[in-house]
């Protein structure tokens, strides 16, 4: 999935740091977070099963308010 910082200061000017949280059941799962330039980028994790996984994003340490909440559903 793609994660857009514009207008956070998240770009080369610097601001906080993007993280995200993946889960399964309440278990976290790791990511991997890449740029891909200034203000987008592409984050990935490998699913440990069947089931709704939850991705929430943080941007100083902070939970992304308004952010859209995000399940996925692998099988």
């Amino acid at each position: 999935m793609s994660v857009e910082t514009h207008g956070s200061g998240g770009g080369a000017g610097g601001g906080g740091k993007l993280s995200v949280d993946v889960s399964l059941n309440g278990r976290s799962i790791p990511a991997k977070i890449e740029p891909e330039d200034d203000n987008h980028y592409h984050v990935s994790f490998v699913p440990i099963g069947s089931g709704v996984y939850t991705v929430r994003v943080y941007y100083a340490g902070v939970e992304v308010t308004g952010a859209p909440s995000v399940s996925l559903s692998c099988n």
